[in-house]
């Protein structure tokens, strides 16, 4: 392989324009499929314009994707040492690892070969930095995993612990410590939030510090102020990495579980825009799909809020009319007690007037029937009993008539 000549094309390489990281990426699969590893040097810790360590960052991720082990990121660490310059070592370090845990989260090997394996490197192999690599890559897949109780045992291993330097405050190992206490079904929250608190604090915090800080408060199961501490440290996040879609992610979760969900849209709409062009077609799938699941919950919380709170309008509005309706009401059942009292007032001379006329026909009809003298005496007894009968039947029928239309009205008015 033509090293020189590949060196030259990826100098070549303008990454300030959109797509062209897909070169870089070309570039580190003929290393892979030449056998061969890159023998270029980094001089900086750009991780956006600088060709070579963005063409670097895509062969070690795609040796991980293969064969995602400690035993690579060793080989990674070691290259390193060899290519970048030293002062730029520990931030670009703590950047691959945290990334390349992300992509590689699907595979974590057993503690119990990664911390001998670390010690035995520990002998001189590797310089500080390298073993820190290795030990911030196995314990941010642990994290990304859920087994918190674990990367809390790993942080306190023997070899582990010394390496870490947690006792000397080094805050990508304290954000995971706190990670890990945050997610821990021990739940020691007051302890974990004091450790938020000193990374966030240090004058040597890191730009993956800060990932795993702000991450693991997303990954934590609720607590008292859960949303408000996130928000606070993502939007925090976001004004020192203006440029950066995960942190804007971060802040509409934190915006999201506060119940601002116009402001968390606004967020997680800005991240989305924010997403850069990548070489690897399922890594930009995978990132879509996460945020547009965050924003699809968004937007029904939000509809879900709005029509809650126009049920309470309505609710209210028709609560405020309730004095009124009921005064309505006794008004109403006043006017029908009036009506019933004079109804049956009305019945009762309606009714004394037809028993008066009743009487007065029987009368007159019983003298005529008695007076006439072409009837027997049996036929005109029998005309009075008749005639009696009918004007009984003419009385019954006009007292149920009018207790049947008395009802009637009594419902209508109910």
């Amino acid at each position: 392989m033509d090293h020189a000549a590949v060196e030259a094309s990826l100098a070549s390489i303008r990454l300030d324009i959109i797509g062209n990281d897909r070169q870089c990426d070309g570039i580190a699969r003929l290393y892979l499929a030449a056998g061969e590893v890159p023998q270029f040097d980094i001089g900086t810790q750009d991780f956006t314009t600088d060709p070579n360590l963005v063409c670097a960052s895509h062969y070690w991720r795609r040796r991980l994707l293969d064969e995602p082990t400690v035993a690579v990121v060793a080989e990674c660490a070691s290259w390193l040492a060899a290519h970048l310059t030293p002062e730029h070592r520990e931030t670009v370090c703590e950047q691959w690892s945290v990334e390349f845990a992300d992509s590689t989260k699907y595979l974590v090997q057993p503690m119990d070969g990664v911390v001998p394996f670390v010690a035995e490197l520990a002998d001189g192999y590797l310089d500080r930095s390298g073993l820190q690599m290795i030990c911030l890559y196995h314990a941010c897949k642990l994290r990304l995993n859920y087994r918190f109780e674990e990367l809390l045992t790993f942080l306190d291993a023997a070899p582990i612990a010394g390496i870490a330097d947690f006792d000397d405050g080094s805050p990508v190992f304290t954000a995971l410590r706190a990670s890990g206490l945050l997610g821990s079904r021990t739940r020691h929250t007051g302890y974990a939030l004091e450790l938020v608190e000193r990374v966030w604090t240090s004058s040597a915090r890191t730009r993956a510090s800060v990932d795993i800080l702000t991450d693991g408060l997303d990954l934590a199961p609720p607590f008292d102020g859960h949303g408000e501490l996130l928000r606070r440290y993502a939007a925090a996040a976001v004004a020192a990495y203006s440029g950066s879609h995960t942190f804007l992610y971060l802040l509409a979760r934190g915006l999201y579980i506060c119940g601002d969900y116009d402001d968390a849209l606004h967020a997680i709409d800005e991240a989305v825009q924010r997403i850069p062009s990548s070489s690897d077609t399922s890594d930009y799938l995978r990132v879509m799909a996460r945020y547009r699941d965050l924003r699809h919950a968004i937007s029904t919380s939000r509809d879900a809020s709005a029509a809650f709170a126009a049920s309470e309008d309505r609710a209210d509005k028709i609560l405020s009319t309730v004095p009124e309706r009921i005064e309505q009401v006794e008004h109403a059942a006043a006017v029908v007690d009036r009506h019933g009292t004079l109804s049956s007032s009305m019945t009762r001379i309606v009714l004394a007037l037809a028993l008066f006329g009743c009487a007065a026909a029987f009368m007159t009809a019983s003298s005529n029937a008695q007076t006439g003298h072409d009837l027997g005496l049996a036929d005109r007894q029998w005309q009075v009993v008749v005639l009696g009968g009918s004007l009984a039947i003419f009385l019954v029928t006009l007292l149920g008539a009018a207790h049947f239309v008395r009802g009637l009205g009594r419902r209508k008015h109910r």
